[in-house]
């Protein structure tokens, strides 16, 4: 099933093919229905058995953040006050803000002087980015004036009941509102050595050419694994054209995917990847080779360098650290970005590292997105674009969305003064500000 854009479906014509919402939230109002979300679906909000004078209908969040028993503000944001509780994000009950309504007013009529404070500029925050389609990982690139976005592609149709992706897509922007698709730029059918799984990818240009590395399946010599392979155009939208007849890096195990690339400022270019641990390769100026003295490099996995993981079956203690690096260079500080699994979660967060050098040692920093409101896996890319920082992700929250089908999201951040990230909020569903 493929998605339109979802305002304009809610109409009159529509409304038999939803249920009736259980709660009263009003997300949106179209063709004279009140909307609401619940459970990650559209619904009607239907006056004859919603109670709006109910408590649990004060909060401001969705069904899937309950009204907070207590009254702690954890954080806020333009749609309301929330705070945590058992571990989980809740919603601020209106009874909560009510005597804190009434304490101000008492304030400022005791107040002699007024002063005007500016409301602070939004942050941009856009869920999802692609409406009609299910896309994953993406992976941003800036070339002059226009943000090119890599992702792949959750196949509406799950085979095997796991991640069903064949192809790369590439979308564009020049002002993070209006996104044209320019299609598929390389399938599992133009990669000879391909088995499956078109799983993350990453572009970059060097000396008028485009290069895309991307991560399959495959069976070499009655071996099978994960492998990076590397596809080349003349322009970001393509098309890409895979040039060596082999894989790029292989090493005979399951370990070699989700490649992010990265030029350094003396040229010299590196290739991470790697679930669950991090490797890399110093790529030769012509991008579609390594330097096979240092060889593959096996990144030393420590609680310092990507902290504290979950602690496996088996005993062993795995770092936060298990798949998606994004690797980029701000400030004279370089960032290694990651998905992974923290001690005690199901799901993965996004965690950063921080060295002085391209090939660490890495010093690990902290969460940047948290696990709530996502799905299993999480993947991260970022950019610097017409004069602000963006944070881009995915989550299941595209009507009709899954584990398996996914949607690629973004939200604004800004760097702290020590070159240090707080915590990104996701963006909720059908933000667009």
């Amino acid at each position: 099933m493929r998605f339109l854009s979802i305002l304009p479906l809610l109409t009159l014509a529509y409304a038999a093919h939803y249920e009736d919402c259980k709660g009263c939230k009003v997300v949106s109002t179209d063709g004279g229905i009140n909307w609401g979300v619940e459970h990650k679906k559209w619904c009607i909000i239907n006056d004859l058995n919603c109670d709006k004078d109910a408590e649990a209908n004060q909060c401001p969040g969705f069904p899937e953040y309950p009204c907070c028993e207590e009254c702690e503000v954890i954080t806020e944001d333009e749609d309301g006050q929330w705070g945590v509780e058992n571990k989980k994000w809740c919603s601020i009950k209106a009874s909560c803000t009510e005597a804190e309504d009434l304490e101000s007013e008492e304030d400022s009529a005791e107040e002699t002087e007024t002063t005007e404070v500016e409301d602070e500029e939004p942050v941009f925050c856009k869920n999802p980015i692609i409406t009609d389609m299910y896309t994953a990982d993406p992976a941003p690139l800036v070339v002059g004036d226009t943000l090119y976005l890599y992702t792949t592609h959750d196949e509406d149709i799950i085979e095997n009941d796991f991640y069903t992706m064949k192809n790369w897509y590439v979308f564009s922007t020049k002002d993070m509102v209006n996104w044209t698709n320019h299609g598929q730029v390389l399938s599992l059918d133009d990669v000879e050595y391909a088995v499956d799984r078109a799983w993350a990818p990453q572009a970059i240009e060097r000396n008028g050419k485009f290069y895309l590395y991307f991560p399959v399946q495959v069976e070499i010599d009655g071996v099978g694994g994960m492998a990076v392979g590397v596809a080349v155009a003349d322009s970001p939208t393509g098309p890409f054209k895979e040039v060596l007849g082999k894989p790029l890096v292989f090493e005979e195990d399951w370990v070699d995917f989700d490649p992010t690339v990265f030029i350094d400022d003396d040229g010299q270019a590196y290739l991470y990847f790697g679930n669950p641990e991090l490797r890399y390769v110093k790529l030769n100026e012509d991008m579609i080779s390594y330097d096979e003295e240092v060889g593959i490099v096996h990144v030393e996995m420590t609680t310092e360098a990507f902290g504290e993981g979950r602690l496996m079956d088996d005993g062993e203690q795995r770092t936060s650290y298990d798949e998606g690096p994004f690797f980029y260079k701000r400030n004279g500080k370089y960032y290694m970005v990651f998905a992974g699994f923290r001690k005690g979660q199901e799901n993965e967060h996004i965690g950063y590292s921080t060295s002085d050098s391209p090939t660490g040692p890495w010093k690990y920093q902290g969460v940047l997105m948290t696990e709530e409101g996502g799905i299993f896996t999480n993947h991260p890319g970022v950019a610097d674009f017409n004069g602000k920082s963006y944070f881009f992700y995915h989550t299941g929250e595209l009507p009709g969305g899954s584990l398996f089908h996914r949607s690629v999201c973004v939200r604004e951040f800004k760097y702290n003064k020590d070159g240090t990230i707080n915590p990104i909020d996701k963006c909720k569903p059908h933000d667009e500000l």
